[in-house]
């Protein structure tokens, strides 16, 4: 069942809000939301609901041997860790490590063929944070159905954002959600959840029938001109896909009465690498600085240790997007782009201008989205090589023009414009909130201009994930 659709928005949704409002005891209200987290997961697969309720359940366990015992609880959170790290291992790199070793050794072997579980990645990220929170007793021990909700919580489920249980284990507290300020909250709720479907109905859909054609056009065909356009397609269409997913599921669990982080903060405005990763996917970001690049020393060791660091965290960080060895190839580029400006601001030979360091910053993020949509290494090495040939420059364009038409050029040009220049989801929603009537306005006519787009549904990129 996806957000986009008519079956989500005009059924699920309705009922789910409907029972959540006439529960009025805390307890109730909250075993509904799990109820019905379940079944919307389960409507994508029964055995991928086995699963996360046996992760769920193990988990529980293992927390409540960190949270109970005294002497051993390092070793009971090393369990944890091994067990979450094993679940995502099995089911989305163990393919991946086989058919490596398949090439590397030219054997014929039996193809190894794992379905993925929709969401493994962020609901075993999100176990794994609270066993460390827990052990470093910064959380409390929460009811087992609370943890339920904290983990399966429909709107941040499938693909985030990552919840801190510092976050969202308050929340959990109050007697019932809705009890107080129930309508604005739906109705700032639902201009959240309009904005995200815009951004993918009315974007991201549009500009991935571009992107689509164009990797089919082949990477070793075009020149500067056309990879450019596709690029900025894919750019946008990267960008308005998963913010307006992530847009959606903030304004979804508004409309429950909790509050979920904005997972972005107008990351193509950034003017260095580092500062790109502040602003996008921040929940991811801020999960491996906090649970991975700290325990490693992270900036208070000695400085080739720092860049090993954070070379290595790209590495992970690559490999978490995908079972393919193009992912870690895009880590280690942003890996090495955030060496590179620590050197720099270390040497502190000049400063660069800031809308240079801006146009370096936003060119790279763009060139090194290739190898993250790209099939293979190979092919992403390739398309590098090109740099450096003459044809790739003064060949003419064959792409543009072509498949790139007026409506999707206008469409390119409108989203760099919101992009660049618009104020995001954050701080429009200060903006909104301020004006009910503006707000309910926004929501007619973005709901409106949604609906009439939405046709047969496609998934979010971070599905995939």
């Amino acid at each position: 069942m996806l957000f986009n659709s008519y079956g989500f928005i005009f059924l699920f949704l309705p009922i789910v809000l409907l029972g959540a409002l006439l529960l009025k005891d805390g307890k109730g209200s909250k075993l509904w939301l799990l109820g019905a987290s379940l079944f919307f997961y389960g409507y994508w697969s029964w055995w991928s609901l086995l699963l996360v309720i046996g992760s769920v359940i193990t988990n529980y366990i293992i927390a409540r041997k960190i949270y109970g015992e005294k002497v051993r609880t390092k070793l009971f959170l090393s369990v944890g860790i091994v067990f979450n790290v094993s679940i995502i291992f099995i089911f989305k790199y163990l393919c991946l490590i086989y058919s490596s070793l398949a090439s590397l050794l030219e054997d014929d072997w039996k193809v190894l063929d794992i379905v993925l579980p929709l969401a493994i990645s962020f609901y075993t990220f999100q176990q794994i944070g609270f066993l460390v929170e827990l052990y470093r007793q910064k959380v409390k021990l929460p009811s087992f159905y609370d943890y339920c909700l904290f983990v399966m919580f429909f709107p941040q489920l499938v693909a985030g954002p990552i919840v801190n249980f510092k976050q969202f284990g308050p929340q959990l507290e109050l007697r019932t959600p809705l009890e107080k300020g129930a309508r604005a909250a739906i109705e700032f709720g639902l201009f959240l959840f309009a904005i995200g479907l815009c951004k993918k109905v009315l974007v991201a859909d549009q500009l991935s029938i571009v992107v689509t054609s164009g990797f089919a056009f082949g990477w070793s065909n075009g020149n500067w001109l056309d990879w450019g356009c596709i690029l900025l397609c894919y750019g946008a269409q990267i960008y308005f896909d998963f913010s307006g997913y992530s847009d959606m599921a903030v304004g979804l669990a508004l409309v429950f009465g909790y509050r979920l982080p904005f997972n972005f903060n107008s990351p193509y405005r950034a003017v260095s690498v580092s500062e790109f990763w502040r602003r996008w996917h921040i929940s991811l970001s801020s999960f491996f600085r906090e649970y991975l690049y700290f325990p490693m020393g992270g900036s208070r060791v000695g400085e080739w240790r720092v860049l090993f660091n954070l070379f290595i965290v790209m590495l992970i960080c690559g490999l978490w997007h995908g079972a393919n060895w193009s992912f870690v190839f895009w880590g280690g580029l942003h890996g090495i782009a955030l060496c590179v400006g620590r050197v720099w601001s270390r040497l502190g030979l000049f400063r660069i201008h800031t809308g240079f360091s801006w146009a370096l910053t936003f060119i790279f993020v763009l060139l090194a989205w290739f190898p993250f949509r790209s099939e293979s290494i190979s092919d992403s090495l390739g398309f590098y090589a090109r740099f450096f040939d003459q044809g790739f420059w003064l060949n003419g364009s064959s792409f543009v023009g072509e498949s790139l038409d007026l409506y999707s050029l206008l469409i390119l040009c409108l989203a760099y414009i919101l992009i660049l220049f618009g104020r995001n989801t954050s701080k429009l929603s200060v903006d909104v909130q301020k004006y009910p009537a503006l707000l309910l306005f926004a929501l007619g006519v973005m709901s409106a201009l949604a609906f009439l787009k939405i046709g047969g549904p496609s998934e979010f990129i971070y599905f995939n994930f």
